[in-house]
This record gives structure tokens, C-alpha cells and sequence, in this order.
């Protein structure tokens, strides 16, 4: 006599993760969710998954013990046996981090009556909040650029930006000291 078998089709793949908005150097596990499946596979549109990226026994989890900004992307499970295969729809990750390295770019020597004009960036996901500050004095703007019109010779100091991203509560800090210079007068 012989036995039988009957497979069920798998059921669509879902892929859960255990946080939904991972921050950079902290872990991160996905779960491919589905039934009847003798294999699951795991893919990332456009490149190969992290080599740092560890599977479990019966690959229903892939975890990062220490995600990174280069491991955002889609993932995708895919689930199949003897009778059916089907796959999940793409699951965003998207790492938060930084801000890193703060940077204040502009003219740092102004003479009396010109502008002062600085603008400050750092690399953060998403993107970061802002605070200019002129002699530890809080200037009230919260954009990524801050100037002076018409500067006097009370504008000269330390001119600090503080960058801050609103998710991962983590702050950069980035300064430049504003020289006012004499201006000379050209006799033709």
C-alpha cells in the first residue's frame, strides 16, 4: 500500500519585524509569517543581504545583531513546497541614525556691512532638527541656515550649530568663529 501526501498551498508570506523603525547598531530581527512551507528564502532588491545578517535553523528569521545604515532596503521572503510557491510583498527597512559629524560651511571673515551666511548639515536619517547658537546665546532659528544682514562688529563670535535627529534623540555639534574684518578703502 501506498501513503498518500497531500500538500496545502503555502499562504502569502508576510514579513513582521521586531521593531519598525530600527536605529543604526542596534538589533533587528524580520520574520517571514506564512504556513505550509517546506522552504524560505530571503531576498533584497538590488543587492545581496549583509553578510552580518544571520538566518535561523528553518529560515524564518533573518537577524542583524547590529543593523546598519547599508543594510536599508527591501527584503523579501519567499515560500514554497511540492505544490505551490509564493512570496511576500517588499518590507521597507529603513535605519535611523546620526546625525553624524556636523559641518558649518561659510565665509568666516566678514567685513562690517557685508552678510553672514552659514549653512550646516550633517548625515542623518531622518532628517535632522536644527539650533543656531551666537556666543551660547540661542538665536531662536531652527533651519539649516543662518545669517546676518548688514553685520556689525557686535555680530563677530563663536557661532554654533547644534543638529539633533528627533528619532534617535542623538545631537552633533559643529562651531566656527565669525572674524570681522577692517574694510580698506581703495583710492583710484
Amino acid at each position: 500500500m501506498r501513503a498518500l501526501i497531500i500538500s496545502e498551498p503555502v499562504t502569502k508570506p508576510k514579513i513582521t519585524a521586531s521593531t519598525p523603525q530600527p536605529k543604526e547598531n542596534e538589533p533587528l530581527t524580520l520574520t517571514c509569517v506564512t504556513s505550509h512551507a517546506v522552504t524560505i528564502t530571503w531576498t533584497r532588491r538590488g543587492t545581496s543581504i549583509s553578510s552580518g545578517a544571520k538566518l535561523s535553523e528553518d529560515h524564518k528569521t533573518l537577524t542583524f545583531s547590529s543593523i546598519t545604515r547599508g543594510d536599508s532596503g527591501e527584503y523579501q521572503c519567499g515560500a514554497q513546497n511540492p505544490v505551490s510557491k509564493d512570496f511576500s510583498e517588499p518590507y521597507a527597512v529603513s535605519v535611523l541614525y546620526g546625525p553624524d559629524e556636523a559641518r558649518i560651511e561659510g565665509e568666516v571673515f566678514v567685513r562690517p556691512g557685508s552678510s553672514i551666511t552659514l549653512t550646516c548639515s550633517a548625515d542623518s536619517f531622518p532628517p535632522p532638527e536644527f539650533q543656531w547658537k551666537v556666543n551660547d546665546t540661542d538665536t531662536g532659528a531652527k533651519t539649516s541656515k543662518y545669517g546676518v544682514n548688514n553685520a556689525e562688529t557686535e555680530d563677530q563670535g563663536l557661532y554654533t550649530c547644534v543638529v539633533r535627529n528627533p528619532v534617535t534623540l542623538r545631537t552633533a555639534t559643529a562651531a566656527v568663529y565669525i572674524n570681522m574684518t577692517a574694510g580698506f578703502a581703495v583710492q583710484i
